[in-house]
Parts: C-alpha cells; sequence; structure tokens
C-alpha cells in the first residue's frame, strides 16, 4: 500500500512548524490593507552612516527598519514604514533594529511576508512596545509585481533588492511627485544608529536596479553626493524660484 504523509516526513521541524503555523492561522489572518496613494515628494530615509534631512518641507516620510530613528533626531516622524521579515528574528542586525525603534511609533507599517505572518510582527511590536497606527503584510510576490511594474519584467533577473530601494520604487509606484534618497550606498557597511560596522546585504541587485531607474529616467534623486556618484542616481537640486 502506497504511504502519504512523505512530505511531512521529509520537512525539518522548523518546517513543518511554519506549514503548521500558517495552516492554522491563515484563515484568521486580516486582510491586507490598501497601500496610502501619495502625491508630494518622498523622502525615503535608510540607515546607512551618510544621511541628511530634505531641502524641502512638504513630503511623505517614508522609513526602512530602524531608520526612523535616524528622523527622529530631525523632527520627523514617519508616514510609512517597511520592516523586513528578519526584525521579527533573532539576530544581531534584528536586536539593534528592535533596540532603536523599542517604544516609537508609524502611521503605516508595511512588513514583507505572508498573511497569516502578522500574528508574530504584532507580537513583535508588542513586546517592543512599537505602535503602527495601520500594520499590514506584503507578500514577497506582490513585491516583485510592483518592482516589475516600475522597472520592467528585466528587473526580477537583479535578484532581491533590498527594502530601502524597494521603498524607493514603492513610492513611485504609489504616485509620489518624485523621491528623494538619503542614507543609501553600495560601497559603505554600516548603520547609522549603531558603530558596529555591520554589512550591508543586497548591494548587487540594488546597484542594478538603480541603473535600470537612472536609465528609464525615473523622478528617483538623492541628497547624499557620494551615492550619487557610486549610484548614478542624480543629486537632487533644489529649483531656482522665478523673479516676478
Amino acid at each position: 500500500m502506497q504511504q502519504t504523509g512523505v512530505c511531512i516526513l521529509e520537512s525539518t521541524p522548523e518546517e513543518s512548524r511554519v506549514k503548521l503555523h500558517r495552516l492554522v492561522f491563515r484563515p484568521f489572518a486580516p486582510r491586507l490593507q490598501a497601500l496610502p496613494e501619495l502625491h508630494k515628494p518622498a523622502f525615503i530615509l535608510g540607515s546607512g552612516p551618510l544621511s541628511s534631512p530634505p531641502p524641502f518641507r512638504d513630503f511623505h516620510f517614508l522609513t526602512v527598519n530602524g531608520s526612523q530613528s535616524i528622523g527622529e533626531q530631525w523632527g520627523l516622524l514617519p508616514d510609512i514604514t517597511i520592516m523586513g521579515a528578519a526584525l521579527a528574528g533573532n539576530g544581531l542586525p534584528s536586536r539593534e533594529a528592535q533596540r532603536v525603534i523599542t517604544g516609537k511609533a508609524t502611521d503605516f507599517c508595511i512588513c514583507i511576508g505572508e498573511r497569516e505572518d502578522i500574528f508574530q510582527f504584532r507580537d513583535k511590536f508588542r513586546e517592543l512596545t512599537y505602535t503602527p497606527r495601520i500594520l499590514s503584510m506584503m507578500p514577497k510576490t506582490r513585491r516583485e509585481q510592483i518592482t516589475e511594474h516600475v522597472l520592467g519584467p528585466e528587473a526580477l533577473k537583479a535578484g532581491k533588492p533590498s527594502n530601502g530601494v524597494f521603498l524607493a520604487l514603492l513610492a513611485l509606484h504609489r504616485g509620489a511627485e518624485f523621491a528623494l534618497m538619503s542614507g543609501f550606498s553600495l560601497t559603505r557597511g554600516g548603520h547609522k544608529y549603531n558603530a558596529l560596522g555591520l554589512p550591508r546585504e543586497h548591494i548587487d541587485a540594488d546597484r542594478q536596479l538603480l541603473e535600470m531607474a537612472v536609465q528609464q529616467h525615473l523622478p528617483l534623486f538623492t541628497n547624499d553626493p557620494q551615492f550619487a556618484s557610486e549610484s548614478r542616481v542624480p543629486l537632487y537640486t533644489v529649483p531656482v524660484a522665478r523673479s516676478a
């Protein structure tokens, strides 16, 4: 007689736990929240060692993982924050990001993961007393769809970008007038909110996607001369007011 259940026998304990978690919690997971529309310039703040506030006042403020702790030093509170799946983990980079967002808040929090993973993020945020007004999950397939919509199908060949570069693409996808990036680097490691010098990931994919954005003349800019030089993303210049 042919036996069944082979996939369970071949799964590791962790894989089996994840499958069971999704089977149990998927029916109770809330529906995905619609992403907010953007109409003003979007300021995208990464956690790289070099960053500075935007040279204009009226904008949407978007942050990545723990980078909002940098913006708060300038008196800025995020409109949208994107959190990677690793933020709910226990590795050193995750713990550092958790440390700097403890007790803080954001308006709309996008967490990368499946719909039922929202419970893990909720538990972690409660532990950290981190308060999003709206919490929504974004499946990896949706992230790929948005990347393809903004840059074209060739973009998917580059692989997975950093959440920060994806957030800049997401801002354009949601209608931002333009996206201004700060706190990004293709050559320097480390985070501005600690002195550990942790390495940066997804550099090759980031470089390829940024090159595509520049070639397609998308409204993507930076206020960091070094990042502009290494990525070819145009350096933002303040428009000169016309005399009457």
